[in-house]
């Protein structure tokens, strides 16, 4: 049973925990078979020694055919049956191409799941022409191990949508023009934008080492420390500070770093119930109000279809510019930069410019290309 519970949680490992299966209950092969009812696609998910090619053509589309589906459709979920020797004169094709070059003569299956919603998951065990059927006792065993599979390919499958979220979300951290990482309980990251990046570079009250982040003075790195550890731990304790904010000095810096850590709970994801007694992870904010805001000229004027001197004008007043050092910096006249800054408003429908920082700041117009690194 371990190594059904073990796979999952690392699909990799499926072939030990069915290779195990096929010695316990005298099976020459096994194979996890799903069809997705809302792609309407069938295949062998994982298998222990069923031959690659027959495994690739059943995947392929001969799957959709398969008159195992059918014969377990009147058998309830979590019962096994055999299916006594495989003969499908109906599908002369797959009887050829799937039954015979994989060496099958019986075999017993079983159904894990069924919902119409989401899919069928289903298990077979298969025995040689020469061998002979399962007996009743290898059934009964096969049958005691449902609710283990059943349980393993749930947790499996809601891992594998949180991570589908999650990797979305991570996309989208890497086009904030914030510095974002996200934290375990210890500090150690998981994901690093790069506006974080080059922030932790420069700024001198934080840096990211071996042992993970970590703040500039003995003082505040305890702090640091010990408010991740209380954020991350915030739902199981009881805590309610699931959201706070630091700020991190230096003496060669005018200004404190400014950071937020708030909560990332595993909600609607199905594994509340898997993380009640485990930390939650932390989305650590940083900003840094003397280093400059990285935006794409790109993103910017696929937006606003600005133009490349009016792109020059927002970007250079994101990052702290008044309109006469535009002007020195471009070598233009002032009134040449506001009236760029007039054609900026009709196309963003600002007439100021804080309205327009703040306009670009809330946006995705991060650095083109400047992806966050995850682990």
């Amino acid at each position: 049973m371990g190594d059904i519970y073990e796979a999952g949680i690392n699909p990799a490992h499926w072939s030990v925990a069915l290779a195990n299966l096929c010695q316990l209950l005298d099976a020459k092969s096994a194979g996890i078979f799903i069809k997705e009812y809302q792609t309407n696609t069938v295949r062998i998910e994982y298998a222990h020694a069923l031959p690659k090619a027959v495994q690739a053509i059943y995947n392929l589309g001969l799957g959709k055919i398969d008159p195992s589906f059918k014969r377990m459709a009147a058998v309830p979920t979590g019962v096994s049956s055999n299916m006594l020797n495989i003969e499908y004169p109906e599908q002369p094709t797959f009887q050829r191409l799937v039954i015979k070059r994989a060496g099958i003569g019986y075999a017993a299956a079983m159904n894990i799941m069924d919902d119409k919603n989401d899919c069928y998951v289903g298990i077979a065990l298969h025995r040689s022409p020469e061998s002979q059927t399962f007996d009743s006792e290898t059934l009964a065993l096969f049958q005691s191990l449902f609710p283990h599979f059943q349980r393993s390919l749930r947790i499996q499958r809601e891992f594998s949508r949180l991570r589908m979220r999650e990797n979305a979300l991570m996309q989208g951290l890497s086009h904030i023009t914030f510095g974002v990482l996200v934290l375990d309980e210890l500090g150690q990251p998981s994901y690093v934008n790069h506006v974080a990046q080059q922030i932790m570079k420069h700024h001198p009250a934080i840096s990211l080492r071996s042992k993970g982040v970590v703040a500039h003075s003995r003082e505040q790195n305890i702090a640091l420390q010990n408010t991740i550890i209380e954020v991350a731990n915030s739902t199981t304790t009881g805590s309610k500070k699931s959201m706070c904010s630091l700020g991190l000095t230096h003496p060669s810096s005018e200004l404190p770093l400014a950071v937020m850590l708030m909560l990332m709970p595993l909600r609607d994801s199905g594994l509340e119930q898997l993380s009640d007694n485990s930390p939650g992870k932390v989305l650590m904010v940083m900003s840094d109000h003397e280093h400059s805001t990285l935006l794409s000229p790109d993103a910017l004027q696929g937006v606003f279809k600005f133009t490349n001197a009016e792109t020059r004008v927002v970007v250079a007043l994101v990052n702290g510019l008044t309109v006469e050092q535009i002007a020195n910096q471009n070598d233009v006249k002032p009134s040449t930069v506001k009236s760029h800054l007039k054609n900026v408003f009709g196309k963003t429908g600002v007439n100021r410019q804080q309205d327009l920082i703040r306009l670009v700041l809330s946006g995705p117009y991060s650095v083109a290309g400047s992806h966050g690194t995850s682990d």
